[in-house]
């Protein structure tokens, strides 16, 4: 088959690729791609034009964008220049997707790859920080604490707490609050600690 012929659109504007992209098929997505590398950046035309990585991870088919999203780089869904207005909504599309499924690796390296992506909104017209935000339960919180515990709470490290398979926790700590946290642990270690 032609590659011309790979990178056509059906009638609900799927190209083969991401129609094997949304149905989690991953050896025909590889052999595509073996033969026509190009179709990871043929995008749909089914009334938003989102990357193939988009598509998969919009049918939660995670492995599938994990994967398109490696191969990618970057490439499609981030602008080549920081101060380039971001007009295409798949990187922050992908970044807010990534969020509401616990794929933090993506969303991870979307926003060390490009730190705009976090004001941009995506096809619901709605920015990753919203969604960083709407996950409350991924971030532990000392708020509900008196005096004493939200002090001795900003002092300890939250130890990493095994997760179900409907909950994902972020951790975000800067090298400065890693070092604060260890030397803080160090002080309160010897204290008695009531509930």
């Amino acid at each position: 088959m032609p590659n011309e012929s790979l990178a056509l659109h059906d009638t609900d504007g799927y190209t083969a690729l991401s129609l094997a992209a949304v149905l989690g098929k991953w050896r025909m997505v590889e052999c595509m791609l073996q033969k026509y590398f190009d179709l990871i950046s043929i995008r749909h035309y089914g009334g938003e034009e989102n990357l193939p990585v988009v598509m998969a991870i919009d049918f939660e088919q995670i492995e599938m964008a994990r994967n398109l999203y490696y191969l990618s780089l970057d490439k499609d869904l981030i602008p080549q220049d920081d101060n380039q207005e971001i007009q295409d909504c798949n990187g922050a599309t992908l970044f807010t997707r990534a969020m509401y499924t616990g794929t933090l690796d993506i969303a991870l390296g979307l926003i060390r790859a490009c730190p705009h992506l976090a004001l941009a909104l995506d096809k619901d017209k709605e920015s990753p920080i919203f969604a960083l935000a709407s996950m409350r339960h991924s971030i532990p919180s000392g708020i509900q604490l008196g005096f004493w515990k939200q002090l001795i709470y900003s002092c300890m490290r939250i130890p990493l707490v095994p997760l179900t398979s409907t909950e994902t926790r972020l951790n975000v700590l800067n090298e400065e609050q890693c070092r604060s946290n260890q030397k803080n642990q160090n002080i309160i270690s010897g204290m008695l600690i009531l509930p």
